[in-house]
């Protein structure tokens, strides 16, 4: 049930980000939303996070600093996780920041209309010198919508680059995590795309979302994040694994091919970026893993991809790559 001005737990799992971590803080403890438990969960990290950390949680009592030995960002979340109390739980990427009014606007999106229960927003890339809105190309309905009919917009990217799976994007009510409907929890397993699953997982809980594409959310492009280690990428073939297990989700959960297909474009997108990167290094055996993987559904590639024979071309040339 929704909660007027109900808690929000904020979920943040955080490792070695001391050059961005006050901006994230700062913005999260100045939102106009008030009523906020904050769990900070610091991964064992070897700079000043967890130092930073205590000293915000000293000035606020509506942060909860958690210090562990190193285990990788599901395991932090996980931890915070079964610490909510809230009604509704917002994660958030440690370098990244939100407008002071993001959790203010989604949840008064939920509070509207009591059927919605996930709510979720636009957002911009920042890079080092400038701060872009990421803008969809064809217009998404804003008024309450089913969650199943607005997975076509989240996984069309082409048309609808402003509606996306991130997990920061989004306010979630807390009975999918504190066991009421589920408990539901990241894949500790993934070295990658753990997101990617955790999302699809509360999609196919939820009766209806609504949207609102005015940017409210700073996501921070830096060739040093994760997306950008192509090694670890290729070594634990995270994203790969995880949007097989989303199909797989999808597929036993009857979501059409109207959404699938563009979940299988996704997957072959991974799959081709770390097939290019092995050929690079010349890693063959997962070349050969690779490749398989994208065989079963290089037909779908292409039909999904009408308006850029370029990618079809870029993906047969890899695969017929030595």
């Amino acid at each position: 049930m929704k909660t007027p001005n109900g808690k929000i737990s904020v979920v943040l799992a955080i490792y070695n980000v001391a050059p961005y971590l006050r901006q994230c803080l700062n913005s999260i403890v100045n939102q106009t939303y008030r009523n906020l438990e904050i769990i900070c969960v610091d991964d064992g990290s070897t700079d000043e996070s967890g130092a930073i950390c205590d000293e915000y949680a000293a000035r606020d009592d509506r942060m909860v600093v958690i210090h562990q030995k190193n285990q990788g960002v599901s395991s932090a979340r996980n931890r915070a996780l079964s610490q909510i109390t809230g009604q509704y739980v917002y994660f958030t990427d440690s370098d990244d920041w939100l407008e002071l009014d993001m959790l203010e606007t989604l949840h008064a999106m939920m509070d509207e209309d009591h059927s919605v229960q996930i709510t979720q927003c636009g957002y911009f890339f920042d890079y080092p010198d400038h701060c872009q809105p990421v803008e969809n190309h064809l217009s998404v309905p804003e008024t309450p919508l089913s969650m199943r009919d607005f997975l076509y917009y989240i996984y069309r990217r082409d048309e609808y680059r402003g509606v996306a799976s991130y997990l920061w994007c989004k306010l979630f009510p807390s009975c999918f995590f504190d066991g009421r409907i589920a408990m539901l929890r990241f894949a500790s397993n993934l070295c990658m795309g753990e997101d990617v699953i955790l999302a699809a997982q509360c999609y196919l809980l939820a009766d209806k979302t609504r949207y609102t594409s005015r940017p409210l959310y700073h996501y921070r492009q830096q060739e040093g994040s994760a997306m950008h280690n192509m090694d670890r990428r290729l070594q634990g073939l995270g994203s790969p694994i995880a949007y097989e297990r989303v199909i797989q989700l999808f597929e036993d959960n009857g979501i059409g091919d109207d959404v699938l297909d563009y979940v299988k474009r996704f997957y072959v997108y991974h799959c081709g970026v770390l097939l290019e990167y092995a050929l690079k290094i010349g890693d063959r055996e997962k070349i050969s893993i690779l490749k398989q993987k994208v065989y079963p559904y290089l037909a779908v590639y292409q039909r999904t991809n009408p308006d850029h024979p370029e990618r079809y071309q870029w993906i047969c040339g890899l695969l017929n790559a030595e």
